[in-house]
């Protein structure tokens, strides 16, 4: 339970903490420390993600909002307003894509009430966090972040009862949902002053390496090089989420998941240094392990970065060399 309160550790309160005999114990607003923890443990207080506050929750909850706007406009006017999206939710989200600490934005992202708009800015986020992290320039980050933005605005075509059904789609169903590639596409070749590459990230978003993807099953030199990054942001937000019909799933199973698609179906090059970079983050982070055991992520392993070294008490776990042990969940 220490491990799990200690990442809470430099977030702002957003209660007073009150013992449970309603003695003061810690102000609203304050940042906490090390010794803070120690305290409400000592009391038997254990905080919860929802009693602190984090400087990029207000960006999220606002650039949601003027997502779900244009997603309205876009519906209405069957176009977007381009120069909003560029100056002002490209500037918020590259701002997000600074944090390092990946998970704890996603987790901030959370939410089985809005996934769809929220879902575009952890595509959004994760894309640009891609794209630094293979090089490309500030001029490239702007317009792979700009694109990966909108890659699902063509959802604004698809009946709302398919959209938000609480379940697994029928085939009938996941049919009209693919046309989303379709109508994102024609959407912005008819907004105005639109680059190429929005549309093009949006036509191609679901296509993969082997030619099993949709809606024209190109295969990898056809796919364009931004649309292959935001497919891999895509699908690992996608997994990581929770939906209206479904919590994500362990942690492992979400590591497991993508590292078998690159076999065939993500670019093997973008998707290990993506994995790689994830990995990396997790280092001094909190974790529970399959076998109810928290710990510390200490190390990853550069040629296992699935299976990284757990620091639980005085004990390190090599997850590389206990098959059986996996990550569950990684605290935020």
């Amino acid at each position: 339970m220490m491990a799990i309160q200690q990442a809470f550790i430099g977030k702002r309160l957003k209660r007073d903490i009150i013992t449970r005999d309603g003695r003061f114990l810690l102000p609203k607003n304050i940042s906490l420390q090390h010794v803070d923890v120690k305290l409400l443990i000592k009391h038997q207080i254990f905080l919860e993600k929802e009693d602190v506050a984090h400087p990029e929750e207000a960006i999220i909850q606002d650039t949601a909002g003027q997502i779900k706007e244009i997603f309205q406009f876009a519906k209405q006017n069957y176009q977007i307003p381009l120069t909003e999206v560029e100056r002002v939710l490209t500037p918020a989200i590259y701002e997000l894509s600074e944090n390092q600490d990946v998970f704890s934005i996603l987790s901030l992202l959370q939410s089985k009430d809005d996934y769809i708009y929220k879902h575009n800015i952890g595509v959004a986020i994760l894309s640009t966090l891609i794209g630094k992290w293979i090089n490309l320039s500030t001029e490239q980050l702007s317009c792979l972040c700009t694109a990966a933005l909108l890659h699902d605005i063509g959802k604004v075509g698809i009946p709302n009862h398919i959209l938000n059904k609480p379940g697994k789609l029928t085939d009938t169903e996941f049919e009209i949902m693919k046309r989303h590639t379709h109508f994102g596409h024609e959407l912005l070749r008819n907004t105005k002053r639109c680059e190429d590459v929005y549309s093009t990230v949006a036509l191609q978003h679901h296509e993969r390496e082997d030619g099993s993807g949709y809606p024209y099953h190109l295969k990898a030199q056809q796919i364009h090089p931004f649309s292959k990054i935001v497919a891999i942001a895509d699908v690992f937000h996608a997994i990581t989420s929770k939906r209206v019909y479904r919590d994500p799933p362990p942690f492992h199973e979400v590591i497991n998941q993508m590292h078998a698609e690159r076999f065939g179906k993500l670019n093997p090059h973008i998707l290990h240094t993506f994995m790689n970079q994830i990995m990396n983050s997790l280092v001094g982070k909190s974790a529970l392990l399959s076998d109810g055991r928290e710990g510390i992520i200490t190390f990853i392993h550069p040629f296992y970065p699935t299976t990284p070294i757990i620091k639980t008490g005085d004990e390190f776990v090599d997850l590389n060399t206990h098959p059986s042990v996996h990550i569950e969940t990684v605290f935020p």
